[in-house]
């Protein structure tokens, strides 16, 4: 049996749904604009295409954003996003770097190096030194 540790991003749901639906519309609008001037077909045409342009960009943009992280019992690092699919995976992890101003962890493993934000970054930090307890950890001020 394979136990889990989730620890959830900072941003909250509302706020990327919010955010997912505002960039669609925008992104649907620019698509109408340049769609009318270039385009005089039917219009049955350009309704399925603006359909089909605005459920790619809300699927594209889920897709994405962080829903969660996981950490197996072997200390492999999931970064899952919101449509379930693991977004990246991190092994042997070396160092992690805190900015608590912004609360994001750079995390450096074997193959990345990237920032991750996070809503309780020392609760995962703390997770993390029971994997890897030769990894080095360092607060940025």
């Amino acid at each position: 049996m394979m136990i889990m540790e989730s620890f959830k991003p900072r941003k909250s749901v509302k706020r990327f749904v919010c955010e997912t639906l505002i960039s669609a519309l925008v992104s649907s609008l620019i698509l109408t604009i340049i769609f009318l001037f270039y385009n005089q077909g039917t219009w049955w045409i350009y309704t399925m295409v603006l359909i089909l342009f605005f459920i790619f960009d809300i699927l594209f943009s889920m897709y994405g954003g962080i829903k969660e992280y996981q950490i197996d019992e072997k200390g492999t690092v999931r970064v899952i996003c919101y449509l379930g699919f693991s977004k990246s995976t991190l092994k042997g992890i070396t160092k992690v770097y805190l900015d608590p101003q912004r609360k994001v962890l750079r995390i450096i493993s074997e193959k990345e190096d990237r920032w991750y934000p996070m809503k309780d970054p020392e609760l995962f930090v703390d997770a993390l030194y029971e994997h890897y307890p030769q990894m080095k950890y360092e607060v940025w001020k």
